[in-house]
């Protein structure tokens, strides 16, 4: 069927053995931290979470046309936002 020999099925081999060490690797940094690493409950959101929270969430979007669709609607809606008349000077007949 094939040639166990061949350089690139070596080479196959070789990279698949590389990823199974870094993933062994991976499991034992998680089994040093478990040990290490103490919970503790605070009141408030710690400084140091902030980077891990604004990743919660995060959505990507495709380029192109849908940047400029949401490019438009942002504009418009800044547009909205700052409007000099207020809704209620255009209700009054005064």
């Amino acid at each position: 069927k094939y040639e166990p020999d061949h350089l690139l099925i070596e080479a196959a081999w070789a990279d698949a053995r590389a990823r199974m060490t870094d993933i062994d690797r991976v499991g034992d940094v998680l089994d040093r931290a478990a040990r290490e690493i103490d919970h503790v409950h605070l009141e408030r959101i710690s400084p140091l979470s902030v980077p891990a929270l604004s990743m919660i969430g995060r959505e990507s979007l495709p380029s192109g046309a849908a940047d400029d669709d949401l490019l438009v609607e942002a504009e418009s809606l800044a547009a909205m936002a700052m409007r000099l008349d207020a809704p209620e000077a255009e209700d009054d007949p005064a």
